[in-house]
């Protein structure tokens, strides 16, 4: 897309902790037990922990704050938000931060294997997932 905001992910992510702290300004944010994110393009420059990295939202809780980033598909945010309800259900957590973060625009190129033609290809066009790896005979 011509014109459109090239951020990171972890830009991204950082966001919506941000408008949460905002607008709950009267919760104990340092009582957050962790903060789980899905993220289906882990490649490139999200090949880390976007959970972690999204860090500058939370300076003050960001030493308590593990984080973690899950993958599953297109169904990453809603497996992270049932990790962290779970989490709360079983005892485990009393309050966790969850969500679903994606940087199309800044998603690699790829090359398959070299077997026949091959050209590179834009893998947020290629969907994202195991179609980014297409082989393209002459």
């Amino acid at each position: 897309m011509a014109g459109s905001p090239r951020f990171e992910s972890t830009t991204l992510a950082a966001h919506p902790i941000k408008a949460l702290m905002q607008r709950n300004a009267g919760v104990d944010w340092g009582a957050v037990d962790d903060v789980i994110y899905g993220c289906v393009n882990q490649a490139g420059e999200d090949n880390r922990n976007v959970a972690r990295m999204a860090g500058p939202a939370w300076p003050a809780c960001r030493s308590r704050w593990a984080g973690a980033t899950v993958n599953r598909l297109c169904g990453s945010g809603l497996e992270a938000a049932g990790h962290a309800a779970r989490a709360v259900k079983l005892g485990e957590a009393d309050m966790m931060i969850a969500g679903g973060v994606e940087g199309m625009t800044r998603s690699p190129y790829v090359m398959g294997k070299p077997e026949g033609s091959v050209r590179s290809v834009d893998e947020a066009r290629g969907h994202g997932t195991g179609l980014a790896l297409r082989q393209f005979r002459a």
